[in-house]
This record gives C-alpha cells, structure tokens and sequence, in this order.
C-alpha cells in the first residue's frame, strides 16, 4: 500500500519532482501504482528534483533507494473434514469417557504440506501454546488453532484450527460381560422371547437406529428397538446414534425343554427296591431328580435306592426352568412278617 508512499519521501516540500527507477536502472512509472505489485525483494531508487533551481549542470536532485522485501507468507493447510473426529468407542467400557487418545503422529506434515524452514505452534483451548503435539494426544473435544510462522518474517503467518471432536457411544446395557442370557422353552405354546437393544440412559429410542444378527449373520429387516427370537444363538445388535456411533449388545439365547419320561426302570420285591429313570431332553437341558416332593430335595443322579413299597412320584426339574416332568410309579414287595392284631402296623 503506497497510498503515503510519495508523500512521506516529500515531507511536505513543493515544487519538487519525483522519478523512480529499478534495481536494474530502467525506469518506473511517476508516482509508482498503488499498490505496487512486487513478486519478489528488490531496491527502488527515488529522484527527488528541485524544479525551481536549474544551475549550469542541471536541476538540484537528491537520490535515496527503499527496499520492497517480499518474505515467503507460509500455508497452514486444513486437514480433511472429520479426520480429527472419533467415537468414544475404547474396548474397556471404563475408557468411554469423553477422552480419546488421538494419533498426532501425521499432523504437522499434513498441516505443511512440503513447506520447511517454518515454525509451528499450538494453542490449546486452556490457552497453553506448545512447540508440538504429543503422541498420542489425550484428549476430549476441543479446538486447538496452528499457527505457521516464517521465522525470516514473523508478521508472514497463516493459521488453522484443528477440531479435535471426541463423539460419545450410544449408553446401552452390556451386564458387565457383555452378555445378557435368555432362555426359549420349546414346550411352551409361544417358542419365543422378546430381546431389546438395552438403552439405559432414558434417551428416546428414536434418537437411534439398530441392526440385528444372528450368529454374526444379518437378520434381514430386523431394524427396530425390540426383536422376537425363535432361536436359540448369539443374537447382536448394533446400536447407532445421530453422530454416527455404534456400541453393540451381545445375548445369548438358549433353548430347553421340559424333560420327556422314556421309561422308568423299578426293581422290587427285594430287600433293597431301587428305581432309575430315563429321559430325553434339549441337548441344552440340565435336569435334577427328586422323589415324592416336587420341591426336593434334588438329585443329579436319576438313580434311587432303598425306595419302600408304596406308590411314589419321581419329580424332573430343568434347572433351566422350562419346568418339572413328573410320573406316578409302583414298587412293589411283601414285608417279611405279619402281626394281624389290629394295630394298624403290619396287620
């Protein structure tokens, strides 16, 4: 900007002329254009003439030079939209805290793209400038502005913010271990149960969107909160927020059945009556044995021994809780004496 250029070199003097030539000698135009384009550091001698005193060699000048210096004004290049953003997506539910570890590892060259001989800084959000970003960068969501200096020409500076946006995941039910059991009996009239995608933060279920699988293998338009399953398996579900975020609820459903009495083995009239039952189940099933009391005591074993004469009732409950079988048996015998007095005992 040469607005006060001519009138600066005159200092308020009249009658005065001003030319101006290059470094190389060739003259400029009068008075030089504002602005001046210069494309690279050059010296420009000035003339200034008194036009009112012409001795026998010529007018009275003076001459004095100015140098233009043109430093190289360095580029601080934005990074790609979105490369600075993530999910608070770390293994360890724990870590999902609104801090990420960002690798810093590419981001100054990124920022310079070529250029050397420049200075690089940092101004956190708090303020606090730094020379360089560690590695990894520990952070929540801020915005941290670079500044690229030529170190020839501190006023020659160009700058960039890098937005550091840490995205929360969608707050679901993982029942610590990430699995959240489920059972289907398939003696019941409905082989089904209700699964849902376990959204504990009181958020509307609209805010997301969800994805089903079954084994690892998509269950075709099962897109809503809720899924009834019919089978047993690893059911997943993906849960995705506004931001783009995904956490995944993992459950297990197991089937089982009530067990079927195949037969029931009874040796008697012995000394010692013994019993033995034989089911068919759910390969799934795990069933415990009582006898006489649907509320046990239970046994893992379906054998009984020293069983009296009488008729008794063997009770087969599936721990799993998809119920108890039950079937009435006989055990015969003869007692070895006979008091026929009428007591009641033996008669």
């Amino acid at each position: 900007d040469l607005s006060t250029f001519e009138a600066t070199i005159l200092g308020g003097q009249t009658g005065i002329t001003v030319t101006y030539s290059d470094q190389n000698g060739s003259p400029l135009s009068s008075p030089l254009p504002n602005p001046f384009p210069v494309t690279t550091s050059q010296t420009i001698t000035v003339r200034v003439t008194n036009n009112n005193t012409i001795p026998s060699d010529g007018p009275c000048y003076k001459e004095g030079s100015f140098q233009f210096i043109v430093d190289d004004l360095p580029e601080a290049f934005a990074l790609a939209p979105g490369q600075l953003t993530v999910c608070d997506d770390e293994t360890d539910p724990a870590l999902q805290n609104g801090i990420f570890s960002f690798n810093t590892a590419t981001i100054q060259s990124d920022i310079l793209q070529g250029q050397t001989g420049m200075i690089v800084s940092y101004t956190l959000q708090n303020g606090t400038v730094v020379s360089s970003l560690p590695n990894p960068f520990i952070t929540g969501t801020q915005n941290v502005v670079v500044k690229v200096t030529n170190p020839i020409n501190p006023s020659c500076f160009a700058s960039t913010t890098l937005n550091f946006v840490v995205n929360p995941v969608p707050k679901i039910d993982l029942n610590t271990s990430g699995l959240a059991n489920q059972l289907i009996c398939t003696n019941f009239p409905t082989f089904s149960v209700t699964l849902n995608a376990g959204i504990i933060d009181g958020s509307p279920i609209s805010n997301y969107t969800y994805q089903w699988f079954l084994n690892g293998t998509l269950v075709p338009n099962a897109i809503n909160y809720t899924l009834t399953a019919t089978n047993a398996g690893t059911y997943t579900v993906d849960v995705k927020n506004a931001q783009g975020c995904i956490r995944t609820r993992s459950i297990v459903v197991t089937s089982s059945v009530i067990a079927t009495i195949q037969d029931i083995s009874i040796i008697d009239l012995t000394d010692i009556n013994s019993v033995e039952v034989f089911i068919t189940g759910s390969s799934n099933g795990d069933y415990v044995y009582s006898i006489n009391d649907p509320y046990g005591p239970y046994q893992t074993s379906p054998f009984f021994d020293n069983v009296t004469i009488g008729i008794h009732t063997i009770y087969i409950k599936d721990l799993n809780g998809c119920g108890i079988a039950e079937q009435t048996i006989s055990v015969l015998g003869a007692p070895h004496y006979f008091t026929p007095n009428g007591d009641g005992y033996n008669d």
